[in-house]
């Protein structure tokens, strides 16, 4: 197996700021495309036939060639130590290879590896760095990801016209998140809620959990141009409590508890609160004060149906 000396992969931290490029180390020779992918679906057929020692050979051959998805794909193995030792610095040094090549899916991960600090030290500045180079690419999660952190300042001075820019590209190609994110910043401009809440009906459409929320919250309180309304926002608790949303059902439950909205439940408001965990761990020790046994061992064999199911 190669060895990664340090002063390789130091080397390799100082050009990932400076901007220079590492090459491909041993003198690898470059492979022809056709053979490269080639080589490619060999190696992850190699994988899922669990012929893990041929697949090692393959992707190393393309990573030391200068090959930028097999350097990322031999970089993987060093994450989830397929094959090879787990070492998430020599996984780092791959994706970095890649990505120096201008490789929009390495570039995207390199971002999320300096985001949470895998294999390389912590830095949000490098995060976005690398993060905004695959958006430009036209990578998706790294358009998001752009897009939230010129919104919050996080590597990056903020920027709102920025942040549109990106979340809005991210949001038209369905990405959940940035539709949440993109609506929830044209809700606080009163010339552009009914587009915000376009866009966080779209997010709802594909079940995100906090877009619900943010909508049932408003008919709740009456705010973002939505009119008081305690049926639908109770309607919108519950769905967020059904796509497994921790805080909507905590908040359905308290609604099925009280009888807010509709009918009262405490059966169900129990299952409810249990599926939510530590944070109705209080209203729900309130609530079998209120239910007897019977009640409550009938909910219990509820949870146990749903478990199974």
């Amino acid at each position: 197996m190669m060895k990664l000396h340090l002063s390789i992969l130091i080397l390799c931290l100082l050009v990932s700021v400076t901007g220079l490029q590492c090459s491909p180390r041993n003198g690898g020779k470059a492979i022809e495309p056709a053979e490269a992918a080639k080589m490619l679906r060999y190696a992850h057929s190699a994988i899922r036939d669990n012929k893990i020692k041929r697949a090692v050979e393959l992707l190393s051959e393309l990573a030391e060639s200068g090959h930028p998805e097999g350097q990322m794909e031999f970089g993987r193995l060093y994450f989830e130590g397929i094959g090879v030792d787990k070492d998430s610095e020599r996984g780092f040094y791959w994706t970095l290879m890649a990505a120096q090549r201008d490789y929009p899916a390495a570039q995207s991960l390199l971002g999320s590896l300096y985001e949470t600090g895998q294999g390389v030290g912590q830095n949000d500045k490098q995060s976005h760095i690398w993060y905004l180079k695959a958006a430009e690419h036209g990578e998706l999660e790294a358009q998001y990801k752009a897009g939230r952190n010129f919104l919050e300042g996080k590597g990056v001075e903020p920027d709102t016209e920025a942040a549109l820019k990106w979340l809005f590209q991210a949001a038209d190609k369905n990405h959940d998140l940035a539709q949440l994110a993109y609506g929830r910043e044209l809700l606080k401009t009163d010339a552009n809620i009914k587009a915000g809440w376009s866009w966080i009906d779209r997010a709802i459409g594909q079940d995100n959990g906090d877009a619900m929320m943010l909508l049932a919250r408003s008919f709740e309180e009456g705010t973002h141009g939505k009119k008081l309304d305690i049926i639908k926002a109770r309607q919108y608790y519950k769905q967020a409590a059904e796509v497994g949303h921790p805080e909507g059902q905590l908040k359905f439950g308290e609604m099925l508890r009280d009888g807010i909205g509709g009918p009262e439940d405490h059966i169900s408001a129990y299952m409810w609160f249990t599926r939510a965990g530590e944070i109705a761990r209080l209203p729900l020790k309130r609530l079998e004060k209120m239910m007897s046994q019977k009640n409550i061992r009938q909910a219990l064999h509820r949870l146990n149906e749903a478990a199974h199911r």
